[in-house]
């Protein structure tokens, strides 16, 4: 991948991305996710979601294509934001060197920051970035909800991911599909 950050227009089907986004609306009836995380402390989140993991994978040809790198997974992550909420500026650990943000449901149009440019994503829409060298993050959130999914990849001939849980060689319940 040259350039930073790339954005992709419908990634996902509308419908699929309303699919999952009104999965973990609901889900919060049930379990509220890990709401402790500092980088957005009250936002619930899910770490490493059967059905983010699905995705991650179901992405994997996909995102090597776009981004012309030899990936593989590292782990997802899921955050439903809600007002007030905001996203501290930052760059990301190494298991995060390419990195796919998607927008999956929202009430209100919340732009990402990608070294100071607006990213605007609608749900299905995803921005494509280098973790690791793109400071990115978002302004606090005046609308009632936005859900994000990101799913992170290395560069599979690059071995410095140093988290057992987040390594690529982890077992996966899918590891190739097709």
């Amino acid at each position: 991948m040259k350039e930073q950050y790339k954005v992709v227009r419908n990634l996902l089907s509308r419908q699929t991305a309303e699919f999952i986004g009104l999965y973990f609306l609901n889900l919060q009836n049930f379990y509220t996710g890990n709401t402790k995380d500092p980088q957005t402390l009250g936002a619930p989140s899910y770490y490493s979601h059967s059905v983010n993991e699905t995705l991650l994978v179901m992405l994997l040809n996909e995102l090597k294509e776009k981004t012309d790198l030899d990936l593989h997974p590292t782990y997802s992550y899921l955050r439903v934001y809600k007002k007030g909420d905001e996203l501290a500026f930052h760059t990301d650990r190494p298991a995060c060197e390419i990195s796919c943000t998607i927008n999956l449901k929202q009430s209100h149009p919340w732009p990402i920051y990608m070294d100071g440019k607006k990213v605007i994503l609608k749900p299905g829409d995803a921005c494509i970035y280098k973790g690791e060298e793109v400071d990115h993050g978002r302004h606090p959130f005046e609308g009632d909800y936005c859900i994000q999914v990101f799913c992170h990849y290395v560069n599979k001939h690059l071995e410095h991911v140093d988290d057992k849980a987040d390594s690529p060689n982890r077992n996966r319940f899918i590891t190739n599909l097709g």
